[in-house]
């Protein structure tokens, strides 16, 4: 179960669907729920995760529905990676990176990690696939005293 320094409270049915309208498709039921029940927050614990090539990180914010402020989902629903068309912003880590939740067919309920550095030529890298599902992006989360998981 996560943990948060600063947590939301739980979002409504109406906000849900609300977003859901915006998209034009129902969210992944497991966001879906998560959104309903804990709806995001600030700093995580468990909240450590490994960036496969580049090494770990920290889900440092966690969008849901806070009102105003950076951290509320609806800010954020714009912004969009250029390889991975319909993806929906859930959150960043430490650094600034973002966590992106797949919504197209081809990757719908996949969690990316995009790097929001360019390469040395100017280029946006690919985002690199952090889970195929939410549900296990939470159950790989680390507290920040556990060691790597094997």
């Amino acid at each position: 179960m996560l943990r948060f320094h600063t947590p939301h409270s739980p979002a409504t049915e109406e906000q849900v669907r609300l977003i859901e309208e915006r998209i034009g498709k129902r969210l992944p039921d497991d966001y879906r729920e998560f959104l309903l029940t804990v709806n995001g927050g600030y700093r995580p614990d468990p909240g450590i995760f490994d960036v496969p090539g580049e090494g770990t990180s920290e889900w440092h914010g966690v969008l849901g529905f806070a009102g105003r402020g950076s951290y509320d989902l609806r800010r954020h629903l714009h912004p969009e990676s250029e390889y991975l068309p319909h993806c929906l912003p859930i959150g960043h880590d430490i650094c600034g990176n973002n966590l992106l939740l797949g919504l197209h067919e081809s990757h719908f309920g996949r969690i990316y990690w995009e790097d929001h550095e360019l390469t040395q030529h100017g280029e946006q890298r690919p985002p690199i696939r952090l889970a195929d599902s939410f549900t296990e992006f939470l159950r790989a989360l680390r507290l920040r005293n556990e060691s790597k998981r094997a």
